[in-house]
């Protein structure tokens, strides 16, 4: 389950959800950047307790990924790959941050996707 930050910030307990911070986005119509969520709860619990042991790397390789730090981004989500396999949302970042590291980034490129649907 992915939410917008604004739905994040409206959970009554946000302790109860076990999730992560997933990306940043332009949303077609929006100027403001905004943070996606994902909510784990509801997958298999070895799948949790998977992605929460990575939590803490994962967010600050996709720190390092907005920063243009891909080299640093791209050893970390290696990390998180190693264990665990199956996280698509790392290899989809591990696969962005070496395509940045090796051909640069556009001119006009923020760390941000830029989502051309509501």
């Amino acid at each position: 389950i992915l939410i917008s930050e604004e739905t994040f910030y409206q959970l009554d307990d946000p302790t109860k959800y076990h999730y992560r911070l997933l990306d940043f986005v332009h949303v077609k119509g929006k100027s403001k950047t905004v943070a996606v969520f994902e909510i784990m709860n509801g997958q298999p619990d070895y799948i949790i307790e998977l992605k929460n042991g990575t939590k803490a790397d994962f967010e600050r390789a996709v720190n390092h990924y907005i920063s243009g730090e891909f080299e640093k981004s791209v050893e970390l989500f290696k990390n998180i790959l190693e264990r665990n396999k199956g996280d698509r949302s790392t290899l989809l970042y591990l696969k962005r941050s070496e395509y940045f590291a090796k051909h640069g980034t556009p001119p006009d490129w923020e760390g941000v996707e830029n989502l051309d649907f509501k």
